[in-house]
């Protein structure tokens, strides 16, 4: 019985929305796209967990926003 009354919400849940992808770089106000080496201080930092970006300190040194947490 508790199936039958599960299996209605769960497809709600995998029901598709018909939400359009978003376009990013309409979120972007007065950005541009730089070429390659053009900004040198900015890093992208990739993992198995997804990517982030970072601003380059030093030669040995990264800062990154708290919620990345990598394990270097």
């Amino acid at each position: 019985m508790r199936t039958l009354l599960l299996l209605p919400l769960l497809g709600l849940a995998v029901w598709p929305t018909g939400a359009n992808p978003v376009d990013i770089y309409k979120r972007i106000k007065g950005g541009y796209v730089c070429n390659d080496n053009e900004a040198k201080y900015q890093v992208l930092v990739t993992d198995k967990h997804g990517h982030f970006g970072g601003s380059l300190l030093n030669k040995d040194w990264v800062l990154t926003a708290a919620h990345c947490d990598i394990n270097v």
